[in-house]
């Protein structure tokens, strides 16, 4: 596999890892959290912990996904950008 060290491949990972931060679900707002549902409630619900906490930090909404795109436009959210639309803000 390798041939580092084991101690510098701890190193690699707690640097690599040191940049996530992790947030329990409670602290979103409960008006967020109704609006979160409302808006996909009959669209594609698994994904209400990932606009949950993209309503809640201000952040578009990632996603390629068509279905949910088109199913929060429908409710009046248009705050989404594709991979597509990411890249090319970049080139």
């Amino acid at each position: 596999m390798t041939k580092k060290p084991e101690s510098i491949i701890i190193e690699m990972e707690n640097a690599r890892y040191a940049k996530i931060h992790f947030y329990p679900y409670q602290i979103v707002p409960q008006e967020i959290e109704h609006h979160t549902i409302a808006l996909l409630t009959g669209n594609d619900e698994k994904d209400i912990p990932y606009l949950r906490f993209s309503l809640f930090f201000q952040h578009k909404i990632w996603t390629g996904d068509r279905p949910i795109r088109n199913g929060l436009l429908a409710k009046g959210f248009d705050n989404c950008i594709s991979p597509e639309e990411r890249l090319l803000k970049h080139l």
